[in-house]
This record gives structure tokens, sequence and C-alpha cells, in this order.
């Protein structure tokens, strides 16, 4: 079990409401993102991407990250799907309660990590040096 799943499960709620998706769907997603965007160095090159909002997130509190997911027009009381970059397995949960629980999603800083809505249309991804980059399907 990857680190980043082991950090879910240990978490109480969050490791109750998420569901572990397996490798397959995993996968899927991953393949989703490579070809739905252009890529560099392993990254969404977001200077490619019209509709991008890059935003720093260092030093901010989990209820600040919620506020710019509400304000780029992220659906919060949706579940999405979150992936590792170095991991096998992902979560399907509730945005929200993922950004309430931010700590065991991705802090301490983490591997970069992205967060895709279930109907594809919007793409988050969390750099590990801290930065959040929201795109939205046109």
């Amino acid at each position: 079990m990857s680190s980043n799943i082991a950090r879910v499960k240990h978490n109480e709620i969050l490791g109750s409401q998420a569901n572990i998706l397996s490798l397959e769907e995993t996968e899927a997603y991953f393949s989703w993102i490579e070809k739905s965007f252009p890529m560099r160095y392993g990254h969404i090159d977001s200077e490619q991407v019209p509709h991008a909002q890059l935003y720093s997130i260092d030093g901010l509190t989990n209820p600040e990250i919620a506020a710019l997911f509400e304000r780029s027009q992220m659906p919060l009381e949706r579940e999405w799907v979150f992936v590792w970059a170095t991991s096998p397995q992902g979560i399907q949960v509730s945005l929200r309660l993922a950004l309430e629980h931010f700590d065991s999603v991705w802090r301490p800083v983490s591997d970069d990590l992205w967060i895709i809505s279930l109907d594809r249309k919007h793409c988050v991804e969390v750099h590990h040096e801290s930065t959040l980059n929201f795109i939205h399907q046109k």
C-alpha cells in the first residue's frame, strides 16, 4: 500500500468515506490526464492551457485552500477522484471532505496530486512546490 493511501486510511473520517480506486481505474485517470492536456516534465503545461489558473498555496490553511477551490468554481459537494504521481491507486471522495482533511491527502508536502471531477470537466494539479493549477475543460 502506498504511503498516500495509508495516510488517507489512517484518518478515521476520511478513511471511512473514501473509496479506494482499483489499479485499472487509477490508470484510466492518468491516461485521461496525459491525453487531455499538454504535458511538460510530467506536469500539465499550464502555459499552453488557455483556461488554467495557477495559485501558490504555500502557508495557506485548509479553509483558505478550500476558498480557492470555491473561487475557481469547483463544485465542493460532489465526489472527485484524487490520484498521486507515485501511487498505483487513487481515491474517490467528496471534495469538501478531502479539503477539510487536506493534511491527510497532501500535507505535509507530498507527491504531485491530480484532483479530477467525475465528469472530467475540471482538473486540479497540486504540485509538490505548493502550487495549485486549476483547469476547466471548455
